[in-house]
């Protein structure tokens, strides 16, 4: 059923002259459309891939990834490189999980261990989530803008940002219809954006006009 979490055989696959390394990028849910999952082969002797604690897509800022192996005593490198193609003596040792920290980090991994062939270099990459925002019950003055992109952990100092009505005073934003206002707004998952849109409020207050009139004595 579509959306439903998938989860993988419990047994793993045999095949003569390999070691079962996984399955082909399952997705934790089911997809809308049929699809098929493949398994991956290592040769008997080869270390087996390094395993993502995440798979690679969108992510919050400062995720951190883990690697790990199964091959017992294998010891794992990487590398952020995206122009790194093969291992080499500049790939670090992999001993503290990687932080997704910019907008777009791609991660090469691979295990070595005595007396076997090193594994498939494993590849991913990871983005942080993105979003935009959509000012409700006003239209912005020319040349004041909210920018097309933000990134998950960007912070915008909303009191920057002032929008104009007739016969009305601005009182600020808000992230709901006539709800608390806030000056600062810093983006994340917890916002509950739809499609990474981020609706914000404008909270207006009417100017009331008195005229005042004083009495005439004689």
């Amino acid at each position: 059923k579509y959306g439903s979490p998938i989860t993988p055989p419990q047994t793993a696959p045999t095949k003569e002259g390999f070691t079962f390394d996984g399955w082909d990028s399952i997705p934790s849910t089911f997809p809308a459309t049929d699809a098929t999952y493949n398994a991956k082969w290592v040769t008997n002797g080869q270390v087996t891939s390094v395993i993502f604690s995440t798979d690679e897509g969108p992510v919050s800022l400062n995720t951190e990834i883990s690697l790990s192996c199964n091959t017992e005593d294998a010891q794992i490198y990487y590398t952020t490189d995206p122009t790194k193609t093969d291992y080499d003596d500049y790939w670090m040792q992999y001993s503290v999980p990687i932080k997704i920290d910019s907008p777009s980090v791609t991660i090469k991994a691979i295990a070595i261990a005595d007396g076997k062939q090193d594994s498939p270099i494993t590849t991913k990459t990871y983005s942080l989530f993105t979003y935009s925002i959509t000012p409700i019950e006003c239209e912005l003055p020319e040349g004041i803008v909210f920018d097309t992109t933000y990134y998950d952990g960007d912070n915008v100092d909303l009191t920057e940002i002032i929008p104009s009505k007739d016969g009305y005073s601005f009182e600020g934003w808000s992230l709901t219809q006539n709800g608390d206002v806030i000056e600062n707004l810093t983006f994340s998952q917890e916002l509950n954006p739809i499609n990474g849109v981020v609706n914000l409020y404008a909270i207006w207050k009417k100017i009331i006009n008195f005229d005042i009139s004083y009495p005439k004595y004689q």
